[in-house]
């Protein structure tokens, strides 16, 4: 799904979250696999966790450390 007023293109999710604000912040209990993965600091085994953990309940900043997240990257 593009964003609005990028064309067809979606951000390329190296780009940092300053370049695309529209994005961000990002509710880790409600985004899907692709949004979870433009956070900085959270790489595919994070992403992963999250997604697992997600369907158990909700996810609160604290279980972001335990699950391998850099929080220093990913926090607002």
């Amino acid at each position: 799904m593009p964003v609005a007023g990028s064309g067809d293109r979606l951000p390329d999710i190296t780009e940092p979250p300053l370049r695309h604000p529209e994005l961000f912040p990002v509710d880790v209990n409600t985004a899907d696999h692709e949004t979870v993965l433009r956070v900085p600091g959270i790489g595919l085994q994070s992403a992963a966790r999250i997604l697992a953990l997600g369907r158990l309940g909700r996810i609160r900043f604290e279980h972001l450390k335990d699950l391998g997240v850099v929080v220093g990257r990913a926090m607002p």
